[in-house]
């Protein structure tokens, strides 16, 4: 089977291990223990076989929200270890490193959810990774920047798959 996992929200650093950890809604900021760790997701993912698995990540864990509203009580940053990507796993994520990930105006999507879309609509979903990461990272690098924004997307892999995915479709 192909496995699509899509999450959009907050992320947090954790800050005793420094990890990043998805902070779904009915979770508290200050309660980030309550979260899901992202290496802890990850295994899940790959737990059981499976032709492809991809993951959009439309979250970032700089401690700021989209709103300012979560915001990390020391300023801890988190630099995601992609060496947490195994098994036969790519993953898309809205933002890099210390960077936050921003909402795209009336959309009311940030802007890498809103052009994931975009491109899934226009293609059907018959892209090619490749083709998607390199759309994704152009135009969700360029439209905040109109706004003085630098958000960065990213496309990580685990090396099992670091010869083929970037011929995998969605469709």
């Amino acid at each position: 089977a192909k496995l699509i996992f899509y999450y959009s929200s907050h992320g947090l650093p954790d800050e005793k291990t420094k990890s990043p950890v998805i902070i779904p809604v009915d979770v508290a900021a200050n309660n980030v223990e309550y979260g899901i760790q992202l290496f802890d997701a990850y295994h899940s993912l790959i737990e059981h076989p499976s032709r492809q698995v991809t993951v959009f990540l439309d979250a970032c864990f700089s401690g700021g929200g989209r709103n300012h509203g979560l915001l990390s009580k020391k300023g801890i940053k988190v630099k995601v270890n992609k060496n947490v990507i195994l098994g036969n796993m790519v993953v898309f994520s809205s933002s890099s490193a210390e960077e936050t990930s921003s909402v795209f105006g009336a959309s009311r999507h940030g802007y890498f959810t809103y052009f994931l879309l975009k491109k899934l609509k226009e293609t059907g979903g018959k892209v090619d990774y490749d083709e998607l990461g390199d759309y994704l990272i152009n135009s969700v690098n360029q439209e905040p920047a109109l706004n003085g924004i630098i958000q960065t997307p990213e496309v990580n892999f685990s090396q099992k798959v670091a010869d083929d995915w970037k011929k995998w479709e969605l469709k």
